[in-house]
């Protein structure tokens, strides 16, 4: 709120008790809001819907919820019906399919609420509600309140506990952008003590580091650096649960995190970029890519389903490209929005004030927000070398650079209480390896062998032999760890599920 940081269900708390307000829906973060009106309740989330609201219906009875697992198991604990929607379950457990792309939800009676959208009970009943449509702010004043609130922002969590925050930088624009705000002009926050850069070292990534060293040795800090960081307490346990609390049925990636929200250990990520460049030619190609999997009709149900979904979109949000308003609202949704459930994420490219930056019938391209931000912050940094060269600011976003001052930052307050902690308990590894053996346990039963394809079988076996023979952890969304989830997909939706 504002330059405030509140973290957790106590600290909302705390803010309210401190500033006589509650946390309304639509603002930026990752949360879930519930607060009384008049004649009822609103519940909505945070702007972008990085946390989800699910909305369950039948014969009058409803049931809402944060979580897809979490209200399956309460709708089945209550004995109300459920019924498959088997086109969405066969597109959903295709091969190297990542996220829902519907608002349909396996079940009939289950929708994924859209980010634009909250829910108003009044009677006891449940109405679903559209925001307005963002005013579009003239650029230069949008552009100075983007930069100089999360520049305060920032301000604000590194003195939160002596608080650490981790910057990732790559060789691509996204992550660039996000540390051009440790990087400003009266700022050396890169150099800190109690902040770290890091690049990746896979063999995969040999450009990012190579780029992110070239920056590192401009502005005079250091790559990786080995650092005794605050650690957050880990419970392996709590991984597995919050894995299935936010991913299961909803999000193939696996990511075990096992830890809760803390203001004072903080990643800085790039996630939000893909908001406002195209990543999709068409929408129509998103459908395709499960037509192997499904019969004729069934394909057809499900295209319908998810060009329905997009022209509800384009009904509340028009003069924005379809296969934009779909990356935003699944692609985007999920893909960044479990970490946040599970440690504090610094994310300026997923503010709000992005839409008025970009959305606009102007001569700007989807990249200059970009280049103007990092212009503004740290001025040279847009002219390094990137990755690929087509990453490189053009002629035309030199010509139409805006640069804005920077002000004082304005350094908020903290609300988070410290009871709010884990357990520890066991390693990361320990998580992994009871997940791993879980899948594997599945995968042997007649089950998962009828349901899943042939080929994501084959890809989750491979990946647990090769796992075993390196001990080196796959990566989180190769088609073989994609499928060791659809196994416990497969075994909630039609059994119920199985404790790991």
């Amino acid at each position: 709120m504002g330059t405030d940081l509140v973290v957790g269900e106590l600290g909302a708390q705390e803010f309210f008790e401190e500033r006589s307000t509650s946390i309304p829906h639509g603002e930026d973060g990752c949360y879930v809001s519930a607060y009384p009106t008049h004649g009822g309740w609103t519940v909505g989330t945070d702007y972008r819907g990085l946390s989800k609201l699910f909305l369950y219906r039948s014969d009058g009875v409803w049931a809402i919820g944060s979580s897809w697992y979490k209200l399956v198991k309460y709708v089945r604990s209550a004995g109300w019906p459920l019924t498959l929607t088997e086109d969405t379950v066969a597109a959903y457990l295709n091969k190297g399919k990542a996220e829902l792309s519907a608002f349909d939800a396996h079940f009939h009676q289950i929708r994924l609420i859209p980010s634009i959208a909250h829910l108003e009970i009044r009677d006891f009943k449940p109405e679903i509600r559209y925001r307005k449509i963002l005013e579009v702010k003239e650029y230069s004043n949008a552009l100075s309140e983007f930069v100089n609130l999360w520049r305060s922002r920032l301000y604000t969590i590194l003195q939160a506990n002596d608080g650490f925050i981790q910057f990732d930088l790559s060789g691509g624009i996204d992550s660039r952008t996000v540390i051009a705000f440790a990087l400003s002009r009266d700022s050396s926050l890169a150099r800190a003590e109690r902040t770290r850069v890091v690049s990746s070292r896979a063999p995969w990534a040999v450009d990012d580091l190579r780029v992110a060293e070239e920056i590192a040795g401009y502005y005079g800090f250091e790559i990786n650096r080995a650092q005794a960081k605050t650690a957050a307490i880990h419970n392996e346990y709590e991984a597995i649960r919050g894995w299935k609390e936010d991913c299961l049925g909803v999000y193939n990636p696996v990511y075990l995190y096992g830890t809760r929200p803390a203001p004072n250990v903080v990643h800085a990520h790039g996630a939000g970029g893909g908001n406002f460049r195209p990543t999709y030619r068409s929408i129509d190609g998103v459908a395709r890519r499960a037509q192997p999997y499904l019969s004729k009709d069934s394909f057809e149900q499900w295209r319908a389903k998810l060009v329905d979904s997009v022209d509800l979109l384009l009904g509340h949000q028009p003069g924005i490209s379809p296969e934009l308003l779909h990356y935003r609202e699944f692609r985007n949704r999920f893909h960044f929005g479990h970490r946040p459930h599970r440690s504090l994420v610094f994310m300026p490219l997923e503010s709000k004030l992005t839409d008025s930056l970009t959305d606009r019938n102007d001569q700007r391209n989807s990249r200059q927000l970009y280049f103007d931000v990092m212009e503004s912050l740290c001025p040279g940094l847009m002219y390094m070398k990137f990755d690929l060269p087509d990453k490189s600011p053009t002629e035309e976003n030199i010509a139409s650079l805006t640069e804005v001052s920077l002000t004082e930052p304005r350094v908020g307050a903290v609300f988070w209480d410290s009871r709010d902690t884990l357990e520890p308990q066991g390693t990361r590894a320990d998580a992994f390896t009871r997940w791993v053996e879980g899948a594997e346990t599945l995968l042997s039963t007649k089950l998962i062998a009828d349901f899943m394809p042939l080929e994501t079988m084959e890809a989750a076996k491979g990946t647990i032999a090769a796992w075993r023979g390196s001990a080196t952890r796959p990566k989180s969304d190769s088609p073989g760890m994609q499928g060791l989830a659809n196994a416990y997909a497969i075994d909630f939706l039609m059994n119920g599920g199985s404790e790991v």
